[in-house]
């Protein structure tokens, strides 16, 4: 991995198109799921033991790289997200599942305790049921969520993204700005991944993370469908930025050894390969 003091260039349409003929191809696919690490039960201990806080029972959280939640009396302790390492920085990155209707405050816990300035949310944040217990949904509406005051101080609209910037005030702890990214046009119940959504997000994501000190926290459905995709694109163009070599091979190995689910998502869908970014380039 690269050291986080590396110079990185400002990334162009030609770099966009680089990674992307980059993705693993379907034999690389193959040997990825035949290296994949088998964990044990005692591996996903935590997610096991709070196993009616997961989305799915087939997506828990290896132990060793959870996100566990500080202790809070009354409380829980467990959200089902991982740490994961980008190619500059380590554990920069955290992958999990969209907030259930009854742990919302914890989703928002998550952010707090993990610094997470940056929250991306891979579908309509209308689409996900838990969404009006903790989200102001209009420019200047406030919300109460347990110990979380929250207020959206503005919403803006990108190319496949918006924007929506929150001030989150937890209860005894000093307040936080997070910028909140949604995909307004990539509908929950579409089963494959749209290739120029997923392109617009993570430009979004670059744009946002230069301005912004702290975690990048991405959130599907089960916290490993869509995200595998979006992680191995993203560090991908990191690795393009600072010295144009690309070790696909390492880069999606070090997303699966910490979610293995995401690679096979990865696979599943052949997002990566269906971005055909370099056309995509010309056409701008």
């Amino acid at each position: 991995m690269a050291s986080s003091c590396l110079q990185t260039k400002t990334l162009g349409e030609s770099d966009v198109a680089e990674a992307g003929r980059r993705i693993p191809d379907c034999r690389m696919t193959i040997e990825l799921l035949s290296l994949r690490k088998e964990y044990t039960q005692q591996d996903y201990m935590s997610g096991r033991a709070q196993i009616s806080a997961n989305y799915s029972e087939s997506v828990l959280p290896v132990e060793e790289f959870l996100c566990h939640l500080s202790y809070i009396k009354g409380h829980n302790t467990y959200y089902n997200a991982v740490l994961l390492q980008s190619y500059l920085e380590k554990d920069s990155l955290i992958s999990a599942q969209y907030p259930l209707p009854d742990n919302t405050e914890d989703f928002l816990r998550l952010v707090k305790d993990f610094d997470a300035r940056v929250v991306v949310f891979l579908c309509p944040l209308k689409d996900i049921e838990s969404t009006s217990k903790w989200y102001p949904s209009s420019e200047g509406q406030t919300k109460f969520d347990g110990m979380f005051y929250i207020k959206n101080l503005s919403s803006t609209k990108a190319a496949n993204v918006t924007i929506n910037r929150l001030n989150i005030q937890p209860t005894g702890f000093n307040q936080m700005d997070i910028t909140v990214l949604e995909c307004p046009k990539w509908r929950e119940k579409q089963k494959t991944s749209d290739k120029r959504i997923l392109l617009d997000v993570i430009k979004a994501v670059k744009t946002e993370k230069t301005n912004e000190k702290g975690r990048i926290l991405v959130l599907s459905s089960d916290g490993a469908t869509r995200c595998g995709p979006f992680f191995v694109v993203y560090n991908v163009l990191e690795q393009i930025s600072v010295d144009r070599e690309v070790d696909i091979f390492t880069a999606v190995r070090q997303i699966q050894i910490r979610r293995p689910e995401c690679v096979s998502t990865v696979v599943a869908e052949q997002t990566s390969k269906k971005i055909e970014v370099g056309s995509d380039a010309n056409e701008e």
